[in-house]
């Protein structure tokens, strides 16, 4: 997870104990296939990264993006403190790692 977020332009400048202490409050989320993980239009308060399988981000019903493992998805509802842009579903069963800021 550490070389994940260390990639992602949200965390690359932090410390190594800053870096841990995010890992450390992250939680595993295990979805199935068609599972829905964020709604468009719901305020967001998570961040994910994808571990193992695969997501489709769709918008108004078209697919945009695929997230696969090592990369990450969410922060966009975050930093806007605005609804969530897209929804987002399995597309296999998956692991990802949630951080949650409520």
């Amino acid at each position: 997870m550490k070389n994940v977020l260390s990639r992602h332009y949200l965390f690359s400048s932090l410390s190594v104990d800053d870096m841990d202490r995010m890992i450390d409050s992250m939680q595993p989320l295990y979805v199935n296939t068609n599972e829905i993980i964020t709604q468009q239009g719901e305020f967001g308060t998570s961040f994910y990264c994808v571990e193992r399988g695969s997501v489709n981000v769709k918008v108004n019903d078209e697919v945009v993006n695929i997230h696969e493992s090592g990369e990450c998805f969410g922060e966009l509802a975050l930093i806007y403190n605005t609804a969530r842009t897209a929804n987002v579903m399995a597309t296999s069963p998956s692991l990802l790692w949630m951080l949650d800021l409520w």
